[in-house]
């Protein structure tokens, strides 16, 4: 895999992560301020869309390196 690819798939992953991370954050001191219990469902479902893609990434990082 060419230094460009692995730079690109790791800038994607970092950007799903933060991403992922600073939305469960919002969610849950959403879910905390406001008592609502749907808030901290959508934490948990930022958290698995953020698990979901780290598992994309790999999968690709094994497709390009022909693995």
């Amino acid at each position: 895999m060419t230094t460009k690819k692995k730079q690109s798939l790791g800038s994607a992953l970092a950007i799903i992560l933060i991403s992922s991370f600073i939305c469960f954050a919002l969610t849950m001191t959403a879910a905390v301020v406001t008592g609502e219990w749907l808030y901290a469902v959508a934490g948990v479902l930022f958290i698995i869309s953020g698990g979901a893609g780290v598992w994309v990434v790999g999968n690709l990082k094994k497709k390009i390196s022909g693995q």
